[in-house]
């Protein structure tokens, strides 16, 4: 049976460009989506295919382009059902 999960990555830096340099400020991001799985791995596993897919969502691509796996932190919490109510 399926499970509803929220998957979410750890936080990462974005540049705000707001000048013709692209230079601005630096704001903190996560990303975060609501999945159907049968289990935590299965939800982390689809969700980053997911974000591997997506091009809005930044986290992989900023893992990837420093080498790194965009496995690393991510989490996957379970909807209660009383959240249904």
């Amino acid at each position: 049976m399926k499970k509803r999960w929220l998957v979410v990555t750890p936080e990462y830096d974005v540049k705000i460009p707001i000048t013709d340099e692209g230079e601005g400020p630096t704001e903190s991001e996560a990303d975060t989506f609501e999945i159907e799985a049968e289990t935590r791995r299965d939800a982390i596993s689809l969700g980053v295919k997911f974000m591997l897919k997506d091009a809005n969502y930044r986290w992989c691509k900023e893992q990837r382009r420093d080498n790194r796996s965009p496995y690393t932190g991510v989490q996957a919490w379970e909807f209660d059902s009383r959240d249904d109510k």
